[in-house]
């Protein structure tokens, strides 16, 4: 009895200590954790995002937990940039519509990328996906073969190579980050022939002809004549168009076409027109994977899409993401690094095109685009969002400061300091000046960070804002001096503002007392924003749904690096611990004596 007794005891002691050890934790939703991704309820995230987090998935209606893979949304140009929220991409143009299907778009294969389904974003289910994907377009290229009742003819080839490599539309055709999926090419195909059927008595011969599909051969021969014009002379084409000949027999309508066909050859032949051996249908051009065939697709190397990433300032948290991206991007795709000032000119860059991906604090679209309305239309590009971790609005000054709350920067004379140009502090500020006119007197000056906190040591009347994670590497150095302290950012005032979508563009937080030791004597309050991940859709339509999908696999990892990391620094306290497992021991030996005594009495 008495061993069994221990054992409970021991075992009470450990889940008592394994209990408190967890409550003690920090916390989100209404007050910051250390960690910068402090997840935060619906009602309270910017655009209805939630932040990544390893909590079990929630109900559609309460946003995602945990991660998943993220869905392309489209978000409105006047709405802010949020969250790649586990991540769920939006779009800068549309945030209550779903994804509108582009000009000469490619709807989604029976089983969607990452780009038409979102909630395939771990590791262990992406890789499910993945051979979903691959068996399910195995079984489409079979039905497709089977339909056919030739085998294809043999591939010529040369030195070990087919013949075709030197076609000019194989040659040119370029495939990033994967080879499109059998499955995927089929419904590309369908998009082009629609309201087409293809003539019954073709699925005697072969399903293809050494680089070109044999669908797409006689969807060309009876609507652009000119294809047969320019490539006549390509032996996989003279194969095709004899196997046609011999099946004219037996359809009428085919004969037809073949003897038009003839006769428009033997006009352009007559006026000599030059011969274009790249040609294909107008249809066709944007998307070459149509007019060539199964095998020879395969066969196309993979080359690696560029993605140029505005990082900010080297050494601060967005470059170290475009690092660790970087890192990432291994064989898929390769990461140019552009180094900027900051959120500001980074969301410039991507609208101009200058580069293709940033990471943009949510604030600064919508900011933006309230001091300059007239340079923002409909025509906008869209960018596809994600969130990557919660951004605290953080207020600086000297230890020996006059300055108590954000509020005495209302007062002549004061000055803060928002960081370089360009800077996303700098673009916050102007959000909150545009609230309450009272900052507006406030002199604003852009410096380095590191010079604008010597300058506060010795001004009184100065401050330095600083946007960023609550694990700022810069302000974590500050704070070992004891010579700063920060102060709150509690105006009312400031969290008026609210997208199209009535949500608040910054939301009140709690940045808890062990955020930075140094510089609080306590929880301080102040306001939070999103640091958000922003790609551009021009480049996804370049590169394609395979390369945007590798991107996509990278960024979560990021994600999940950066979220595990911090969670460890936030939760593993040695002592701590100790001492709530010593806590939990004294429950279970005080519980144990109870039921000893219990046990005499009976």
């Amino acid at each position: 009895m008495k061993k069994r007794l221990i054992v409970l005891c021991a075992a009470l002691a450990l889940s008592a200590a394994f209990a408190l050890a967890k409550s003690s934790a920090p916390k989100s939703s209404s007050r910051a954790s250390s960690s910068p991704h402090t997840e935060r309820s619906s009602a309270s995230s910017l655009y209805n995002y939630s932040k990544p987090s390893l909590k079990a998935p929630k109900p559609a209606s309460q946003g995602f937990g945990g991660y998943t893979k993220p869905a392309l949304q489209h978000a409105s140009p006047a709405q802010a940039p949020t969250g790649y929220s586990k991540p769920v991409l939006r779009s800068s143009q549309d945030a209550q519509s779903a994804p509108a299907v582009r000009s000469q778009s490619v709807p989604s294969a029976s089983l969607p990328t990452a780009r038409a389904k979102g909630n395939r974003f771990d590791k262990d289910a992406s890789q499910t996906l993945q051979r979903q994907q691959a068996q399910a377009s195995l079984v489409a290229y079979k039905s497709r073969q089977a339909q056919f009742q030739s085998a294809p003819p043999p591939v010529a080839t040369s030195n070990g190579r087919p013949v075709y490599v030197s076609n000019p539309v194989y040659s040119s055709t370029r495939v990033y980050g994967a080879t499109p999926s059998f499955d995927e090419i089929h419904v590309r195909r369908r998009v082009i022939y629609d309201g087409w059927n293809p003539p019954v008595v073709i699925y005697h011969r072969s399903a293809s002809y050494g680089a070109w599909d044999s669908v797409f051969l006689y969807w060309a021969l009876s609507h652009d004549p000119l294809f047969g014009y320019h490539h006549r002379r390509d032996p996989d084409y003279i194969r095709w168009q004899l196997d046609a000949q011999s099946l004219a027999d037996q359809d009428a309508e085919l004969r037809a076409q073949l003897a038009a066909q003839s006769a428009r050859i033997a006009e352009l032949e007559q006026q000599k027109v030059a011969v274009n051996n790249a040609y294909l249908p107008a249809a066709v051009a944007d998307d070459k994977f149509v007019a060539l065939s199964d095998e020879a697709v395969q066969t196309l190397p993979v080359q690696k899409p560029v993605l140029r990433v505005a990082t900010g300032i080297k050494g601060g948290k967005y470059y170290e993401i475009g690092q660790l991206l970087q890192a990432k991007g291994g064989s898929s795709f390769q990461v140019q690094l552009v180094p900027t000032s900051g959120a500001a000119e980074n969301w410039k860059l991507l609208q101009s095109g200058a580069v293709d991906a940033a990471i943009v604090q949510s604030d600064t679209p919508f900011i933006e685009r309230q001091l300059s309305p007239a340079a923002h239309t409909e025509d906008d590009p869209k960018m596809l969002l994600a969130t990557v971790y919660c951004e605290y609005v953080m207020l600086v000054v000297g230890k020996d400061s006059a300055i108590t709350s954000v509020k005495d920067l209302q007062q002549r004379g004061s000055t803060v300091y928002v960081g370089p140009e360009g800077s996303g502090t700098a673009v916050t500020w102007a959000g909150l000046a545009m609230q309450d006119s009272g900052y507006k007197q406030t002199r604003v000056r852009n410096l380095d960070y590191q010079s604008a906190l010597e300058n506060i040591g010795v001004d009184r009347q100065a401050a330095v804002m600083f946007v960023a994670g609550a694990d700022a590497p810069l302000l974590k150095r500050a704070a070992a001096t004891g010579q700063f302290k920060l102060i709150p950012v509690d105006d009312a005032d400031l969290t008026e503002a609210v997208n199209d979508e009535g949500h608040p563009v910054y939301s009140s937080l709690l940045l808890t007392e062990d955020a930075y030791p140094g510089m609080q004597k306590g929880e301080v309050k102040t306001l939070s924003v999103d640091a958000v991940w922003t790609l551009s859709d021009a480049w996804v339509k370049k590169f394609g749904d395979p390369a945007f999908d590798q991107v996509n696999y990278a960024v979560i990892g990021v994600i999940s690096d950066l979220h595990m990391a911090n969670l460890k620094a936030s939760t593993f306290h040695p002592g701590r611990i100790l001492l709530w497992f010593g806590l939990g021991a004294l429950a279970a030996f005080l519980f144990w004596r109870f039921i000893s005594r219990v046990n005499v009495t009976r």
